[in-house]
C-alpha cells in the first residue's frame, strides 16, 4: 500500500441498476479518498471477497453517505459489507 490512508465504506444499502450494468454501494466513508478508476476489495458478511473497480461515484445521497458504483457482475454484495481500497 502507498502512503496514503486506505480508504473503508461500509454498506448500507445496494441498488442494481441494469440498465448501466451496475450495483450502487452507499454507505459511510471512513479514512482516505475514493475516485473512479480505484481497485477496491469487498468484503462481504459471508466473508466472501470481491475484487473490482470503481465505474462511478455519485454525489446526489444523502448527506454523510458515499455511493459508489462497481460493475454488477462483481459478485453478490449485501448491505453489511466492507469495501476498501487495495
Amino acid at each position: 500500500m502507498s502512503d496514503q490512508e486506505r480508504a473503508e465504506l461500509r454498506v448500507e444499502f445496494v441498488h442494481r441498476l441494469a440498465s448501466r450494468n451496475l450495483l450502487m454501494l452507499s454507505g459511510r466513508r471512513a479514512g482516505g479518498h475514493l475516485a473512479v478508476g480505484d481497485a477496491v476489495t469487498i468484503r462481504t458478511p459471508a466473508g466472501e471477497t470481491i475484487r473490482t473497480t470503481i465505474r462511478t461515484i455519485e454525489l446526489h445521497g444523502r448527506p454523510g453517505m458515499t455511493t459508489v458504483g462497481v460493475e454488477s457482475g462483481a459478485g453478490e454484495v449485501s448491505a453489511g459489507s466492507v469495501l476498501y481500497t487495495s
